[in-house]
């Protein structure tokens, strides 16, 4: 069904469900989310697991890194 959508919308490249939620994880962490606020709208239980999901530059993903090091040192996962 998703493939059928993109190919409605004029979508050619490769479509699925998984890169639809890389990409809004992606726009949401460039938007200004934190990543417990992407973690929270994936339902994911870990923000490793949502790290996962986010495609981004090295200094984002550094940025990442550190806010979730010190989550788990403060014991918020």
């Amino acid at each position: 069904m998703v493939k059928m959508i993109g190919t409605k919308a004029g979508i050619t490249t490769k479509t699925n469900t998984h890169i639809y939620r890389h990409t809004l994880a992606t726009h949401l962490i460039q938007s200004g989310c934190t990543i417990v606020q992407v973690r929270d709208k994936l339902r994911h239980s870990s923000l490793t697991v949502t790290n996962m999901y986010t495609h981004s530059s090295p200094f984002e993903q550094m940025s990442l890194t550190k806010d979730i090091d010190t989550r788990i040192l403060n014991g918020v996962t």
